[in-house]
């Protein structure tokens, strides 16, 4: 019952930053089907790697709502200015990579281009559809009644794939089946490179899938 508020929070600080600044995901999990309502957004990828992000982290406890800045488990989310505070840090420090994102829509039908470039080793790049403006009625579980509603939320998942770090860079091309319960002008591509063993974001950028038909 603690992440309906999460996910508001979670709306309300998206619009304070431009998307060179922060770029939100909002990853569901699946390991709390079993309480007597599924979350038709959860799937076990997302639940692997809200695990594994827990493990870089030093940690054996997985629990929801849980908020991760460029990596780092940011336990003090509710804490008034402390987001700004963490994104402000990120950003003043040098990207250790570059992306270059190109997406074509038509219809329900996209496709992908994402150039990454670094010179960090042991790095893995990521592709996600993200949809904003989501409405769930909750018939059963904890949160039976409650409608939610959701921004930022990942309706399709890619990667890891893991880039070279030489002067060449590594691309990725895929095709993408836009979901057809969902609004275009409510979708957007992200794509960011993460550091395998560290779990720091070196960079990451997005695109509105409205801007590709």
């Amino acid at each position: 019952d603690s992440c309906p508020p999460a996910n508001e929070w979670l709306s309300s600080q998206t619009p304070r930053f431009n998307r060179d600044q922060l770029v939100p995901i909002a990853l569901h999990v699946d390991y709390w089907d079993y309480i007597g309502w599924k979350d038709r957004f959860a799937t076990p990828a997302l639940g692997q790697r809200h695990r594994a992000t827990v493990n870089t982290n030093g940690s054996q406890t997985v629990f929801t709502p849980e908020f991760f800045v460029n990596g780092e488990n940011a336990r003090d989310w509710r804490q008034g200015g402390a987001l700004s505070l963490r994104v402000k840090a990120v950003n003043d420090q040098l990207a250790q990579a570059t992306i270059r994102l190109e997406a074509n829509a038509k219809h329900r039908d996209a496709s992908v281009k994402v150039a990454f470039k670094t010179a960090v080793a042991g790095t893995h790049g990521y592709i996600a559809l993200l949809e904003d403006k989501l409405v769930t009625h909750v018939t059963r579980g904890e949160n039976s009644g409650a409608t939610l509603k959701e921004d930022r939320v990942v309706r399709q998942w890619l990667g890891p794939y893991v880039l070279s770090n030489d002067s060449v860079g590594t691309v990725i091309e895929r095709n993408f089946n836009l979901p057809v319960d969902s609004v275009a002008k409510q979708l957007s591509f992200v794509a960011f490179v993460q550091h395998a063993s560290t779990g720091k974001i070196l960079q990451a950028t997005a695109t509105d899938v409205g801007e590709c038909f």
